[in-house]
């Protein structure tokens, strides 16, 4: 999660019974840590290296944008990843997932390694020390000591750990596109970010809050987005449907997730002609009655109802 990449405001954070005090997020680094991790997770791993990059440009301390621009450098250029991670551990407030990550590194480049392996192990057993109460430090620690031959002593420390932890606290569990919306309807945007960097695009976020009626927060997630990324079709598609002029060609909006394309349907049916807007949604009908998403079901539903 972006615990780290914030202004100097201190804010206070739950997760389970451990309490966080951290940072604010700013909105550049929060943008540009989102795209990053947008592109990540479709392994455009040259483009999210340089969002990161532009996250610690407007927060340079951040330990989680760090680590993530080091993982994704881990992929082709090893040599460029150790310096990203030698950098953020003399920089960064926070250095937890500094070390995680650069275990995870030395792990996946180890080969037969055993010296690499167990500088992998070293590195975990850092960020455990850091932050005891984060099971998956724990878990990534005991997997490497498992292989790098030490069968006790991960046996030892899965024992502590189940103690420490709880037997329910073994791993931690996904996000959910319930849980976002949860914490959009709650008012919380800052964790509705967070839960949602693995599941959507920032821009899409935008777009579900206004789904949810969540105007404020909707705004203000797509201005945040459009910071760093004028051109996102989700993020404008928010704008729109809470009131903005529609542009002279919507084929700029390109791309919209199914909660955009709902927007803009909106937009379109305000701005333009009823029969414009269905012909609209009629031509994107399969993709939205495809999708998986109740919130998108619920909004299509409620849409042809009031026709």
């Amino acid at each position: 999660m972006l615990w780290s990449c914030a202004s100097r405001e201190e804010v206070i954070r739950r997760r389970g019974e451990w309490i966080q005090s951290g940072r604010r997020v700013s909105p550049l680094a929060y943008a540009w840590y989102a795209r990053g991790s947008h592109h990540e997770s479709k392994g455009e791993f040259s483009d999210a290296a340089r969002n990161y990059r532009e996250a610690l440009g407007h927060d340079p301390k951040s330990g989680s944008a760090w680590a993530a621009l080091g993982r994704v450098l881990c992929r082709t250029r090893a040599e460029e990843a150790q310096r990203a991670f030698e950098r953020g551990l003399r920089t960064a407030d926070r250095r937890a997932p500094i070390y995680m990550e650069r275990g995870a590194c030395r792990l996946t480049l180890a080969g037969g390694d055993q010296r690499r392996v167990l500088k992998a192990c070293s590195d975990f057993a850092l960020a455990m020390d850091l932050e005891p109460h984060a099971p998956q430090i724990s878990a990534r620690y005991s997997s490497c000591l498992r292989i790098s031959g030490r069968e006790l002593e991960a046996e030892r420390h899965e024992r502590a750990a189940r103690l420490f932890f709880g037997v329910q606290a073994a791993s931690s569990p996904e996000p959910t596109l319930e849980e976002v919306d949860r914490a959009l309807l709650s008012g919380d945007l800052k964790r509705a970010q967070d839960l949602s960097l693995e599941l959507m695009s920032p821009g899409t976020l935008a777009a579900r809050a206004v789904l949810l009626g969540q105007s404020r927060l909707a705004r203000e997630q797509a201005e945040f987005v459009l910071l760093a990324s004028p051109g996102d079709a989700d993020a404008s598609a928010a704008l729109l449907a809470l009131g903005a002029d529609l542009p002279s060609s919507t084929e700029t909006l390109r791309g919209l997730s199914a909660p955009g394309l709902l927007l803009l349907f909106l937009a379109l049916k305000r701005e333009a002609n009823s029969k414009v807007a269905h012909q609209f949604l009629s031509q994107h009908s399969a993709e939205l009655e495809h999708s998986s998403d109740p919130l998108v079901a619920e909004a299509l539903q409620e849409l042809r109802d009031a026709k």
